[in-house]
């Protein structure tokens, strides 16, 4: 049997590929399966529903409800085209440094934290550590809040303060450039004043 032969069997017959009845079926069976494809439906998605409770729970469900609900359409996907790596040989710019400050550390050295501070005349002195240092040349200031509201605006990490008020307070600092936007924050610590008097 040569074996570059096709066979077409049915109805007790042989047909080899060449024969004209043979090209004939192959054909008529291409045309029908391309007949087919064609004609299938496109798959719809389907419907979509959102529902939301009394207690305001949002539900998405592909089944509507008794329950009066809104058909919900999900937004269109759209195509977005892969990046592409640069052809062989291309120079690739580095990334630029972040900007100098903006990894600031700082921290509230003094008071310690639930500290309590024994002073007739409500002397307080503060102190923060931070790295690195403050950038001066940059714009960069260090802005301490107590209690709460802004107190002062420093270019040092230490400040002294005096008839500061019996009781609790809190004392946090940020680092802020000329913008004053806060670049970096510290902790807030909180230590009680007691004024002793003889």
């Amino acid at each position: 049997m040569n074996p570059g032969a096709f066979f077409l069997r049915g109805c007790g017959a042989e047909w080899q590929l060449g024969h004209p009845l043979a090209e004939a079926a192959m054909r008529l069976i291409a045309i029908s399966l391309i007949f087919i494809i064609i004609m299938m439906p496109a798959t719809a998605p389907a419907a979509m529903y959102k529902h939301v409770d009394e207690n305001g729970v949002v539900t998405y469900t592909d089944k509507p409800s008794a329950i009066q609900e809104e058909e919900f359409q999900p937004p269109e996907i759209s195509n977005v085209e892969s990046v592409r790596p640069p052809p062989p040989g291309t120079l690739i710019k580095r990334r630029e440094p972040a900007a100098k400050g903006s990894s600031y550390k700082i921290k509230v050295s003094s008071p310690a934290n639930d500290s309590t501070l024994r002073d007739p005349q409500g002397n307080v002195n503060l102190s923060f550590t931070m790295e690195p240092p403050l950038d001066l040349d940059a714009g960069h200031r260090l802005v301490v809040f107590m209690d709460g509201a802004k107190l002062v605006t420093i270019e040092q990490n230490t400040h002294s303060l005096s008839n500061m008020d019996r009781g609790t307070h809190k004392v946090r600092g940020e680092i802020q450039d000329q913008a004053g936007k806060t670049i970096a924050r510290s902790n807030e610590a909180t230590f009680h004043v007691k004024r002793q008097t003889k």
